[in-house]
């Protein structure tokens, strides 16, 4: 029971702005980042805008001992049709690394199962592909403050693997094994944007957005030990919301900014199964 707890961790950690399945106990979870995805606080009819972010990231659960920090960056462009109407997108890819507890699942070699034990965390590294567009709707644009509201659809793919050092008994060999999760996810996200001039070249943008997102995945454990096969599972996610809030100082065309992130995950039956919280910080430049 204790490695399927794990197990359902290994999922979790499955994706970057994407989510990840588990097939311990017929549950599924898996977690996502969001990057907001606005350019600008502001737009004007005709215009389009660019810009590039440069992220770190900073991920944990104290439920279950994960620490995770990588680095990210994101696109994204927009095309305005009117003073009240534009479309973006974004592409994004992020990397983690870091580490959780050692998950070491039991096996069936030559007429018997073993039961390992895991000697120490295990190292986790991560790779995530975030995608989105957006309507962009502009309800207040002066030019003193500004304020955009958007809804569009999101998707993802990622990777994430994990290798734990184990024995199957204390005089035993050190094997290490590897867990791999790949997963895609669709879903839907929806927020509002606000930006307020403080002076000519000086502006502060506070945002809020709610993200939630479904998939499929696949999971792969190789135990490392000679002789013993791979275990394969596949399966379907359950909704992973994501709320984030931030705000962005905009100094011309670079910005600075904070997001904070609390990711909620949903078991199969509907019931809470914990979340993670992550901290980004966004370096910009719009052009």
């Amino acid at each position: 029971m204790k490695q399927l707890k794990k197990l359902g961790w290994v999922a979790l950690l499955g994706v970057m702005s994407t989510a990840a399945p588990v097939m311990a106990e017929d549950n599924s979870n898996g977690f996502q980042i969001a990057p907001p995805p606005i350019a600008h606080p502001i737009f004007v009819a005709g215009a389009k805008d660019q810009k590039f972010d440069f992220n770190y990231i900073s991920m944990s659960s104290s439920e279950a001992d994960i620490d995770l920090t990588g680095l990210g960056a994101s696109y994204i462009v927009r095309e305005a049709y009117s003073d009240s109407l534009a479309i973006s997108a974004q592409a994004g890819l992020f990397m983690l690394n870091g580490t959780m507890p050692g998950l070491a699942l039991p096996f069936y070699y030559s007429g018997s199962w073993f039961f390992p034990e895991s000697l120490s965390k295990a190292d986790v590294s991560m790779m995530s592909m975030p995608f989105s567009a957006n309507i962009e709707l502009q309800l207040i644009k002066e030019d003193a403050a500004s304020l955009i509201v958007f809804i569009g659809p999101n998707l993802g793919f990622s990777v994430m693997n994990m290798q734990t050092s184990y024995k199957v008994s204390p005089t035993s060999p050190t094997y290490t094994n590897l867990a791999q999760v790949t997963s895609t996810t669709a879903g839907l996200q929806f927020g509002m944007q606000a930006g307020l001039k403080l002076s000519d070249d000086l502006k502060i943008s506070p945002f809020f957005m709610v993200s939630s997102s479904s998939g499929t995945a696949n999971f792969t454990y190789k135990s490392g030990a000679s002789g013993v096969s791979d275990t394969t599972y596949s399966g379907d996610i359950p909704d992973i919301t994501t709320s984030s809030i931030g705000m962005d100082i905009i100094i011309k065309e670079l910005s600075i900014g904070t997001v904070l992130q609390d990711i909620q995950r949903s078991n199969s039956d509907g019931s809470d199964a914990g979340g993670m919280e992550t901290v980004m910080l966004r370096f910009g430049y719009k052009f």
